[in-house]
């Protein structure tokens, strides 16, 4: 991998990742708590239920 190619994909994950949480606060203000207690049983990125604690 160039240093070109590391920069760029360093820099799209990083866009991904700030818009993943533009994406959860309207999610969040559209569905409420809905989508809060969906939050709480669901990872993020790989929609899989989290594991118990």
């Amino acid at each position: 991998m160039t240093l070109g190619h590391l920069i760029f994909s360093a820099s799209t994950t990083g866009y991904i990742l700030i818009g993943i949480m533009f994406e959860e606060k309207d999610l969040e203000s559209l569905h409420g708590d809905t989508y809060k207690e969906y939050k709480q049983r669901v990872r993020m990125l790989i929609p899989l239920p989290k594991k118990s604690k």
